[in-house]
């Protein structure tokens, strides 16, 4: 399995045409190569062809980063913790904590910061949001992996 991240990394790397040496910080990389392209005509399609599946960001930065607008509840053991990528408040990415690979042991506050990876999982266009199964996060500390 992540062999096939790795190689679906690299082939996003190559489409969009971003070098090792071009490191982008965590709000360009989102808002140029995710959020921005995203916003056009065929969004869904551009979305199922190339992001869905793929861990983000790649190599183009280290990381992916957003603050926490509020953690919902999805099941007893299950939660879904949404962020700002933009900071302005409008949750935008949305990791899931499925209790069995990752478990939040305690909420983080709002306003939190989050650095993460995260394999793409879903999208939708209107009001924007990805939803990320984590591979790394860091940020808060009452949190559990499995793997």
């Amino acid at each position: 399995m992540l062999v096939r991240f790795v190689r679906l990394s690299a082939i996003f790397l190559l489409m969009f045409g971003i070098a090792a040496s071009e490191a982008k910080t965590p709000l360009s990389f989102w808002l140029d190569f995710v959020k921005g392209r995203l916003r056009g005509p065929n969004a869904d399609q551009l979305f199922i062809n190339q992001y869905k599946q793929a861990l983000l960001p790649g190599q183009a930065t280290a990381y992916l980063e957003g603050s926490v607008v509020s953690v919902v509840r999805t099941s007893s053991t299950a939660r879904t913790l949404l962020l700002s990528m933009e900071r302005n408040g409008t949750a935008d990415a949305a990791l899931l904590f499925d209790g069995r690979a990752w478990t939040l042991k305690t909420e983080p506050q709002k306003g939190t910061i989050v650095h993460f990876t995260g394999v793409a999982l879903d999208f939708i266009k209107e009001p924007f949001l990805i939803t990320f199964e984590p591979a790394w996060i860091e940020g808060f500390l009452d949190l559990e992996t499995t793997h």
